[in-house]
């Protein structure tokens, strides 16, 4: 989908006897010789205290319910073994890098289940959705069952196949529990008889019952290794997401490199307050902590510190300044301090930013090397040329890059709005770092160097 997950579009359909190991299961680490866990023959059936009843589930593919979330446990691969449990799960079933997807909304007001309607027409902050809503519930209950998902309805309690009233229901299991311990959430697709449509990403069901488990992937930066760079041909592209804060961006793959051909948007992880740049290791590439941001625009602070004693000519060496455009297209201007996280400042400053040096980029990123008219950086990758300080015109590796106009701030005012400019990681000298730069009234580029204090963007490329 749009927002870089990528969904099963069957049940899962994992056979009992089944041994869970890390190197290819959603499970902890360090089992690898031992399993995790064993997915009971018993698993396609339904316990229930007193007694075990068979469901008459021979295939979890094309089965309306197939897996119990307590009891044997087989959606949270034995996480969940009682009714009594409270917390959300971060080990299934799933296969390695894919995992249960999250129901009941996060503080964001984010969660799998919602962006998933969102995906196919629904609205960010609603949850639930009837006939009567826009977008209707019909039209993404029409989606879910007949469209991409082809959700199977029905399911199991008690070794009985049962439907809602007067009418048929479809779910997916959750890694979501809610504050009750034998309550779980789930997908809900419900349909009364052609009467009225119901779609909810956050149902409370008994989690004693047997649902489908449908499997999630978050294509994000950080998981994004070299087989999945390999695997992409010359400009192909892909859509990420940034684990921090949920943004998305296309990544090509240009002359054997990976490049982002969308300007960086991060203004900190996801819960970052106001104002303020919370970065930690995990996520960022070696950049964690907490880093006051103060703005680019003398006459606009926005949510950021004043310009004034900070972004200037004289202090901007010292501070990390930015400014937001406020749109996907141009992005977030930063100031080289806050471009490498805090760790370049001064105005004597010629320490150089390597690969795995701090940066505002993902973990597995980083800040381009330069010159960009230097055989053998990564800058040189798209600018196919030795000519430093002459424009020069677009090439097809310039093209795929997908520079966009937006300027530059520098001593507080936005100029040249026709041009664009990105920062590397390479010394110029104790002031400047090498960039390049494009102008869209000719579509030609550039490889130069300007003061750090400037307000450039960010473009990343993958380790």
């Amino acid at each position: 989908l749009k927002d870089g997950k990528y969904w099963m579009t069957k049940n899962l359909n994992l056979a009992g006897g089944t041994p869970l190991y890390s190197s290819d299961s959603d499970v902890p680490a360090g089992y690898d010789v031992e399993p995790y866990y064993t997915l009971p023959e018993s698993s396609i059936e339904f316990q229930y205290p007193g007694g075990v009843y068979n469901s008459g589930a021979t295939d979890c593919e094309t089965s309306p319910g197939c897996y119990s979330y307590y009891t044997f446990a087989a959606a949270t691969a034995s996480n969940r073994v009682d009714n009594t449990h409270v917390n959300s799960f971060l080990n299934s079933i799933c296969p390695k890098n894919w995992k249960l997807p999250e129901s009941k909304p996060t503080s964001d007001g984010r969660s799998d289940f919602r962006e998933l309607l969102v995906g196919f027409g629904g609205d960010s902050l609603t949850e639930t959705y009837n006939q009567d809503t826009t977008p209707t519930g019909e039209a993404l209950y029409n989606q879910l069952m007949s469209g991409q998902m082809q959700m199977v309805t029905g399911y199991y309690v008690g070794g009985n196949e049962e439907y809602m009233p007067y009418g048929k229901a479809a779910y997916l299991w959750s890694s979501t529990n809610s504050a009750t311990g034998n309550i779980s959430y789930a997908l809900n697709v419900s349909d009364y008889s052609g009467i009225s449509t119901y779609v909810g990403s956050n149902s409370e069901l008994w989690a004693g019952m047997m649902l489908p488990v449908r499997c999630l992937f978050d294509a994000t930066m950080q998981n994004f290794t070299s087989e999945d760079a390999d695997s992409l041909a010359e400009f192909e592209s892909e859509t990420l997401v940034d684990s921090r804060d949920g943004n998305t961006y296309t990544v090509k793959k240009i002359n054997g490199n990976v490049w982002m051909t969308q300007n960086l948007r991060l203004l900190g992880n996801t819960g970052s307050p106001a104002g303020k740049m919370v970065l930690s290791s995990d996520t960022s590439n070696g950049a964690s902590g907490t880093i006051d941001l103060y703005s680019l625009n003398s006459s606009n602070a926005g949510s950021f510190g004043a310009y004034a004693n900070h972004c200037d000519s004289t202090n901007g060496y010292n501070y990390a300044c930015v400014y937001d455009s406020g749109n996907d297209t141009t992005g977030v201007w930063y100031n080289y301090a806050a471009a490498t996280a805090n760790n370049i400042k001064t105005n004597s400053n010629q320490t150089a930013v390597s690969a795995s040096g701090p940066s505002i980029c993902p973990s597995g990123w980083h800040l381009p090397t330069g010159p960009f008219s230097t055989s053998g950086t990564d800058g040189y990758t798209i600018f196919q040329n030795t000519s430093y300080g002459s424009w020069i015109a677009t090439n097809a590796s310039l093209t795929a890059f997908n520079a966009v106009p937006g300027g530059f701030y520098r001593n507080g005012s936005l100029n040249g709005p026709e041009s664009g400019f990105w920062w590397s990681a390479t010394v110029v000298d104790a002031t400047g770092r090498y960039d390049l730069g494009y102008n869209s009234s000719n579509t030609q580029f550039v490889s130069d160097g300007y003061y750090r204090y400037y307000g450039f963007f960010v473009r990343c490329v993958q380790d």
